[in-house]
């Protein structure tokens, strides 16, 4: 009788213990909304941050480091993103003499060489974040947005006026950089 009791108690412990590490699950992803929440509050574009941050499945269990971390890959993956886009923009400019064609060409391989980089500086704010060198990890992102934003003024500054076929996709991407740099500087 005794094992009998003792194996119940065991079982029932165990149980017990199962139960509540789910329970304590549910109450952390519950945390993790209100870190959201809060955390996106603090930044330019809440409405944004909010959007990107809980399309994530990891951002619920996510600390503010983690957030900023989504955060920054999500501004990544746009950068990457629109260097595909250029490629395809460089494929389909026609090649000719007439100047508006080679100044768009000389202009989207600028943007190509720019976004390239701008990929290369979020992954070193990545890097900057996971040593904890928060102040680095936001002059690297910001350095992403002004190689974007040279993109935008190779345009401008051609002889004939070309409209930038990418100021759209600029302006969300600066979005993106500049929640990150708000996560970030939260962290500081």
């Amino acid at each position: 009788m005794d094992i009998t009791k003792y194996s119940s108690f065991v079982v029932l412990s165990l149980l017990i213990i199962y139960l509540l590490s789910n329970q304590r699950w549910v109450l952390v992803s519950g945390e993790g909304n209100d870190l959201i929440d809060s955390t996106c509050k603090t930044t330019d574009d809440p409405n944004l941050c909010m959007k990107i941050l809980r399309s994530d499945p990891h951002s619920s269990c996510a600390d503010v480091k983690g957030l900023a971390h989504i955060m920054l890959e999500a501004a990544s993956a746009y950068c990457n993103e629109t260097s595909g886009q250029i490629k395809k923009m460089l494929n389909e400019t026609k090649i000719s003499d007439r100047p508006v064609d080679k100044f768009m060409r000389d202009c989207l391989r600028l943007c190509l060489e720019k976004y390239n980089i701008g990929v290369n500086n979020i992954q070193d704010a990545i890097q900057r974040l996971e040593l904890n060198d928060y102040y680095k990890g936001i002059i690297d992102t910001q350095a992403s947005v002004n190689v974007a934003i040279t993109c935008e003024e190779g345009f401008s500054r051609s002889p004939v006026k070309l409209k930038s076929p990418l100021t759209d996709r600029y302006y969300h991407f600066d979005k993106l950089c500049e929640i990150s740099m708000d996560i970030l500087t939260e962290l500081r």
